[in-house]
């Protein structure tokens, strides 16, 4: 699907990070004590540090840190937010949306819209589109825009295949209308039939968490353990699916927008893994490496924050009194993709901050204690 829109402005961005960062070299044990295996893996698939989260730390807390730090420096811009729009895939709660919960804990007024959508690495982009059309529209005047997760939970330390390559990550950013014309274009796809390639199969109603989905276990020939409330990724086909349906959705909003990829002054690529995008760099035409894959280095793969993560971590400062026109591509689950071409000028972009976990995290039994007494209460 192509979108146009005109009179949007991407007006401020922030990036969370979790203080905890786990470097691959720590992780030799795993490589066999082989520095030389250690080695080729941090060549070919661009392994470095990845920042995950402590426990009792989610995708809410890294979000809600986000935009407080956004709503602080931007305390004027920010008056009038009258929607919020949460993107992510690790929600608090199979109910209520975590968009609630935001809504109350930033102290908005009951009149903003607060909405959520579940959505992974292609997230990011979508919800650039998604706000983007809410303004366009006229149903919003001022979007703040939430998008992170924390996939790093979702798989074993020991499996060599998904952990490795998985950071967390929060971000926030404000859009908004404007009477200059800043032309914005998307190409968006979907192929549902790959749904199962990336996926946590068990949790929801199709195939509710029970004993004995938690007490299943199955261990594949390189000796990973792979259950299915965690997530389970078919590589190949992923690969697959990546360097194959990127060139074209680059090519498809390219020629929406009658521009060319040198035009360009940046390509903000989500953050799979180094192989795979130096794959679709030379798929682009460009050199091994033409596509930045140092924020995976730095950071691992963050799922729906990724392409927000390039923004801020390469063009932190720099787009205040700059102008920009960038090219973004998400891709993955679902299978889901969302490209565009975004002119991003006088935006504030405040980097990449760290969240640093304070105080006692409950344990899951007191957790489990205090909602079963606040429940009682409230049926007195």
């Amino acid at each position: 699907m192509n979108s146009v829109f005109r009179h949007v402005q991407v007006r401020g961005l922030v990036v969370t990070v979790p203080e905890q960062c786990i470097d691959i070299r720590d992780e030799l044990e795993f490589f066999g004590n082989d520095p030389r295996k250690l080695k080729r893996a941090m060549n070919m698939v661009g392994y470095g540090t990845r920042r995950v989260v402590e426990h009792g730390v989610t995708a809410l807390d890294l979000c809600e840190h986000a935009a407080r730090h956004l709503l602080r420096d931007m305390a004027e811009e920010a008056q009038g937010i009258d929607t919020l729009l949460l993107v992510e895939q690790t929600p608090d709660y199979l109910q209520p949306s975590d968009a609630c919960l935001l809504q109350n804990r930033l102290g908005f007024s009951r009149d903003v819209t607060a909405l959520s959508a579940i959505q992974g690495c292609s997230g990011y982009v979508q919800g650039l589109w998604l706000a983007h059309s809410l303004i366009a529209s006229g149903a919003s005047s001022k979007v703040l825009l939430l998008a992170g997760d924390t996939p790093s939970v979702h798989s074993q330390r020991s499996n060599r295949l998904v952990n490795p390559l998985f950071g967390d990550a929060g971000s926030a950013t404000l859009l908004l209308r404007t009477e200059e014309e800043n032309t914005a274009y998307f190409y968006l796809g979907t192929d549902g039939s790959g749904w199962s390639d990336i996926a946590i199969p068990a949790g929801g109603a199709r195939l509710p968490l029970d004993d004995d989905i938690l007490k299943r276990s199955i261990t594949d020939a390189a000796g990973n353990p792979w259950r299915l409330c965690e997530a389970i990724i078919s590589g190949m086909s992923v690969f697959d699916f990546s360097v194959h349906t990127v060139p074209e959705a680059v090519a498809k909003v390219l020629d929406l927008a009658g521009q060319q990829l040198a035009d360009m002054d940046f390509i903000a690529m989500h953050q799979a893994n180094k192989q795979i995008l130096d794959e679709i760099a030379l798929r682009l035409g460009l050199e091994r490496g033409g596509l930045h894959s140092g924020t995976f280095s730095r950071y691992g793969n963050q799922s729906t924050a990724s392409v927000a993560d390039v923004l801020a971590h390469v063009f932190a400062g720099r787009m205040d009194e700059n102008s920009f026109t960038m090219l973004l591509c998400g891709f993955g689950i679902g299978f889901s993709w969302a490209s565009a071409v975004l002119r991003f000028t006088h935006c504030r972009n405040m980097g990449v901050i760290t969240h640093t976990a304070t105080g006692k995290a409950w344990s899951r039994e007191e957790q489990c204690e205090f909602l079963e007494k606040k429940f009682l209460r409230s049926q007195r």
